[in-house]
């Protein structure tokens, strides 16, 4: 598997992991994405995009919050 394929399942597993104490809906609209295609992507591929995982990460930031992959 190549090293961005494992990041972007990193990303999606973190996510999953987080979502039982975190609205993703409002992540993904503070992110500028649908929280329609969030969700979706997140049960299944394909995987996050680099721009939908630097907006996601942005908006994380942007409350201060980070997680450990």
């Amino acid at each position: 598997m190549h090293w961005t394929s494992t990041a972007c399942w990193a990303n999606i597993h973190r996510l999953k992991e987080i979502s039982a104490v975190l609205k993703l809906s409002a992540l993904a609209r503070e992110a500028g994405i649908n929280p329609h295609i969030l969700q979706a992507k997140i049960r299944r591929p394909p995987p996050l995009t680099a721009t939908e995982t630097s907006a996601l990460v942005a908006a994380l930031k942007h409350f201060r919050l980070a997680t450990l992959a």
